[in-house]
């Protein structure tokens, strides 16, 4: 079923795009490295052909964290491109019928299976490193229950969650009762605080990433994509921030109905005048 409604929507965009469309077939999502070399290869290509830098646009809605971040700093640190538009379809997601057990530690969620690992996006280490003990940075969405061994790891200095302020619910069938206990765990903890945002406020959570720390801080992007991409953005302007993101075993086959809100976010380099073109 997956397969053929891919291979309709790959139709589609040929047909509409005709001869000029260039399919890239990549690895699986949890092939970081591979894929990512193959993304900034074509980026790369794109930008030594025209001799300036390029604008981009990257649809989101169905690509994990890790890459549009990696698209994100990779553009803007190697100067290959003048402005980037991120566009985003917020999903309304029903709980998977594996995932509604009293387990807090979950491995089945709304999107993932399995344990997680941590990937550090390339581009967004910090430069400016700090020994000890960094502040954590966490956005946070409907997994938190899976992320809750990821934090233990990193053992903090300060825990901050940033939390989404839904103006719509995006899970019809109600939150999750070990998630929610999950987030109580972390929220109760002694160096935690929290602070919510609307989905779409990207550059009001950048900015409270910029201005509610303390030296070293690592922002752990396992929320919502317009967060992540805030985290992205905070990194970009601070080089004493880093961002990981959480890699899964897997990828759950979840249908995800459109909630019928839609989102674009710019991103341009204010030192080039092409981003204006």
């Amino acid at each position: 079923m997956l397969t053929r409604r891919k291979d309709a929507v790959e139709a589609r965009i040929r047909s509409a795009l005709g001869s000029s469309a260039q399919i890239v077939k990549l690895a699986r999502s949890q092939e970081f490295s591979e894929n990512a070399g193959v993304l900034e290869q074509l980026i790369q290509v794109r930008y030594a052909a025209t001799k300036r830098s390029i604008r981009i646009l990257v649809d989101m809605t169905c690509l994990p964290k890790a890459y549009l971040l990696y698209l994100l700093g990779c553009g803007f640190q190697r100067e290959y491109v003048a402005s980037i538009d991120f566009i985003y379809c917020q999903g309304k997601y029903s709980i998977p019928e594996q995932a509604s057990g009293r387990s807090l530690v979950s491995r089945i969620g709304l999107v993932s299976e399995g344990e997680w690992s941590t990937l550090q996006i390339p581009y967004f280490e910090a430069r400016d490193f700090a020994a000890g003990q960094k502040d954590l940075i966490v956005s946070v969405g409907a997994e938190i229950a899976a992320a809750l061994p990821v934090i233990e790891r990193f053992e903090p200095r300060r825990l901050k969650l940033l939390k989404i302020a839904e103006a719509i619910p995006v899970i019809s069938d109600g939150k999750l009762s070990h998630e929610q206990r999950a987030l109580q765990v972390l929220s109760a903890k002694a160096n935690a605080s929290s602070q919510s945002f609307e989905l779409e406020d990207v550059i009001s959570l950048s900015k409270a990433i910029l201005e509610g720390r303390e030296g070293s801080t690592t922002c752990l992007a396992i929320g919502s994509k317009p967060h992540a991409l805030a985290c992205g953005l905070a990194s970009l302007a601070s080089n004493s921030i880093d961002v990981v993101c959480r890699i899964p075993a897997a990828y759950s086959a979840n249908e995800v109905a459109s909630s019928g809100r839609f989102f674009r976010f710019r991103v341009e380099d204010r030192f080039e005048p092409r981003a204006y073109l």
